[in-house]
């Protein structure tokens, strides 16, 4: 972080320009559920603090913050890779605000006192530990990065790539944070739910009970804007989200991929469904499948991949309305063998299957599990 006397006043300038924009970023983060024009605007202002650090910092320190820049040879000792686990490991952001503040002795680190506010140094220090470090359970200022540290990353790796181990001996592998098909997969509001409640058929736990809804949130965040860079490299991905619950997405929308709906959400078109009739259309077309009981073991489940659903799974029961039913009966899911009903059933009979569904295994499911 070595610039010349030339660039100081414009530095102190761009730098509380920075910190504004860490501090704005942070509590739009903190809120990001609360729409997609949150979401794209922490984008914006989180892709301004990537060029500041681009212009300003990454002579040294690199563009990734891995230390390989243009000044590297020229300096001993060389500047900071922030991107090394055993570095991450040894910098508390205490640390790191001491060394920013104070400078270090016998290297090109001068201290910044007097030129940055503390404000401004903290800022920059939370930057730097969000974007470039990876998660280590010594953290303590950040949540999010410390749960993923400690529950996470023994199979989704330290980077989000997915732990050696996990990916050759788990079936199917861990989620890859990193893959651009991923990225532009997972809402926010899909890995809360999975977080929350596993996933069926995968080595994916529920954590729900063991972390409060603040800490899954919070590491769901840490994930999407530190491992899966959705702010600075992904932004068009954000915009490019369909609504969870739309009935009128395209075919090819992965209609299984939605969030947590409002489980009370009712049958569209003023259908009214009956259970009785839906379950005579459930035994005949849906129970060599998910099975009689809705467990995704029937006879023809030992053949299928992925798995079909299971219906009593707590991320099912968290999950689906009789609203959603009917829109992934209706057209299927992508990348599985669930076809799209409504080119052999009417509109009618897809509402009687769902609400079959709905009360045989979700709302039944819930209420066993309640006593």
């Amino acid at each position: 972080m070595i610039l010349s006397k030339s660039w100081s006043s414009l530095l102190a300038c761009v730098s509380l320009l920075m910190v504004t924009s860490v501090y704005s970023a942070e509590a739009e983060v903190e809120h990001s559920h609360k729409g997609q024009d949150s979401t794209m605007q922490v984008s914006a202002r989180l892709n301004d603090m990537a060029t500041l650090y681009i212009e300003h910092c990454a002579a040294c320190h690199g563009v990734k913050g891995d230390g390989k820049s243009t000044a590297k040879q020229q300096l001993n000792p060389a500047p900071k890779d922030f991107t090394r686990f055993q570095v991450a490991a040894e910098l508390s952001r205490e640390r790191m605000i001491g060394s920013i503040t104070h400078g270090l002795p016998n290297t090109a680190m001068e201290g910044w006192e007097g030129r940055l506010s503390p404000e401004q140094i903290a800022g920059i220090v939370d930057y730097i530990r969000v974007s470039f470090m990876p998660a280590v359970t010594t953290e303590t200022a950040m949540e999010g990065r410390r749960v993923y540290a400690r529950h996470c990353s023994v199979c989704h790796g330290d980077t989000g790539q997915g732990a050696v181990w996990a990916r050759s001996g788990l079936s199917p592998p861990p989620a890859n944070f990193t893959e651009s098909s991923m990225v532009a997969k997972l809402n926010r509001e899909r890995m809360i739910s999975s977080v929350s409640y596993g996933r069926a058929q995968t080595a994916m736990p529920a954590w729900k009970g063991r972390l409060s809804d603040e800490q899954i949130e919070q590491t769901v965040d840490y994930i999407r804007y530190s491992i899966m860079k959705l702010p600075t490299d992904a932004l068009h991905q954000a915009a490019g989200h369909v609504a969870a619950g739309s009935l009128t997405a395209k075919d090819e929308h992965d209609h299984d991929a939605h969030g947590v709906d409002e489980l009370d959400a009712p049958l569209p078109f003023g259908l009214v469904g009956s259970e009785q009739m839906g379950g005579d259309l459930y035994h005949r077309n849906c129970a060599d499948c998910h099975g009689v009981t809705g467990e995704g073991n029937g006879p023809r489940a030992y053949f299928i991949l992925p798995k079909p659903r299971d219906f009593r799974q707590p991320e099912a029961q968290a999950k689906y309305s009789r609203a959603h039913l009917f829109e992934v009966i209706s057209k299927g899911v992508l990348g599985s063998e669930m076809p799209a009903w409504d080119k052999v059933m009417t509109d009618a009979e897809i509402g009687h299957l769902s609400e079959y569904v709905y009360k045989a295994f979700i709302e039944h499911g819930k209420a066993a599990g309640s006593d």
